[in-house]
């Protein structure tokens, strides 16, 4: 507190006194319009009241908030930031201080998802399939398919376990797909059993054809499918000739159709070749690198 003797006169004497500002008088109160700033970033507003007469400063104590408007001023006034996109794998925090006031602000990481199994192989009359999603609790996340005969949840948010539905298939073999926040996972459905057709029998010739002849698989294993190409009427079985290969689906069947087939995981160095033997067309898998 400062005072200043204004004037003497005669045998009186008269004094003005002059407040300054003090400390306590100048507080300022924040208000923050983003306290929760989204992985792709954005801007905010900081609503400052105070006194007046009382200055303040806004300043940044992270390099990915930067001020925009109204980095001073007296009296109520308002701030403009923006918060830069957050590329790092986790959540991060930083502050805007007005004066003395620190605002913090807490920005999501970019949102991960985990989607599993990466592929069903439905038999003919149909699945009920649950696929699991991994991802922070915030995170909003959406379906597709690609087929009518596929349904699934259409969207959420956080982690999951989702429930994929496979309808009755009354014709041959066929192929799906359904996205879920962003990860595809593919679904092969075997055909329906042929309906016995009265005749002389088979024909005198079955040729077999298998698209595509070979597939190769990561060594952590994985699905994969084949068509068998042949007459109707004529029968076939799928052989694989090693443990590490599994037919799931397709294991015989009359007329065109499909397979798929499960590979296990591989250890240790180099590579292995399997094969699944259909009629006398040989399909080869191989796995790793020989």
């Amino acid at each position: 507190m400062a005072w200043l003797a204004a004037s003497v006169v005669g045998c009186r004497s008269a004094s003005t006194a002059i407040s300054e500002p003090s400390g306590s008088k100048c507080q300022v109160t924040v208000t923050n319009s983003l306290a929760l700033v989204p992985a792709s970033g954005g801007s905010g507003t900081l609503t400052v009241t105070t006194a007046r007469d009382c200055t303040w400063v806004v300043s940044s104590g992270a390099a990915w908030l930067t001020v925009l408007s109204g980095s001073s001023g007296q009296g109520d006034g308002v701030s403009s930031y923006r918060a830069a996109a957050n590329t790092a794998a986790d959540p991060r925090h930083g502050t805007l201080a007005v004066n003395d006031t620190d605002v913090t602000l807490v920005q999501d990481a970019p949102c991960a998802f985990t989607v599993t199994p990466a592929a069903f192989a439905a038999p003919a009359e149909g699945l009920a399939g649950q696929v699991r999603l991994a991802t922070a609790d915030a995170c909003e996340w959406v379906t597709t398919t690609d087929v009518e005969w596929l349904r699934i949840e259409p969207g959420g948010r956080g982690p999951r376990t989702l429930t994929l539905t496979v309808s009755a298939n009354s014709g041959g073999s066929r192929r799906g797909q359904v996205v879920v926040a962003g990860e595809t996972i593919a679904v092969v459905q075997e055909g329906a059993a042929p309906v016995p057709v009265p005749g002389p029998g088979p024909p005198a010739l079955c040729r077999y054809e298998l698209a595509p002849t070979g597939l190769p698989v990561p060594n952590g294993g994985g699905l994969g499918t084949f068509e068998v190409l042949v007459a109707t009427g004529c029968r076939w079985t799928a052989q694989p000739s090693a443990d590490w290969i599994t037919v799931v689906a397709g294991g015989s069947g009359a007329g065109a159709g499909a397979v798929s087939f499960q590979a296990a995981p591989k250890s240790g160095s180099g590579g292995r070749v399997g094969t699944i033997r259909v009629g006398d067309q040989t399909f080869t898998i191989t796995q790793g690198t020989p």
